[in-house]
């Protein structure tokens, strides 16, 4: 069912009068700003995933011991990597999701 004029004007006024008085809501509504955003997250991410698995293998490698700068470099990888994981496996989600 489509509108009237006289409704698409009003709907018009209304979305101008909202644009002009806030407009960080219709920033926040932008739906294309938004995926462009998500976008470079998962970029941000993925490069993460990867800084997290090379510190997790370079400080094995370097480990001399279980108390040592090598073990926690290679903890610190081993999170990295996790939560990296978690967090791009989630923006995926959020991305493949359909809009209601």
């Amino acid at each position: 069912m489509s509108l009237s004029e006289d409704e698409k004007s009003r709907l018009g006024e209304i979305e101008a009068h909202v644009r002009a008085t806030d407009p960080g809501f219709v920033r926040r509504l932008d739906l294309a700003l938004a995926h462009r955003r998500q976008g470079r997250t998962i970029v941000i991410l993925w490069c993460l995933l990867f800084l997290g698995v090379s510190m997790l293998a370079n400080g094995l490698t370097a480990a001399q011991g279980v108390i040592s700068l090598g073990m926690l470099v290679a903890i610190i990888g081993g999170g990295l990597t996790i939560w990296s994981t978690v967090m791009v496996i989630r923006c995926r989600a959020w991305r493949s999701r359909p809009p209601h």
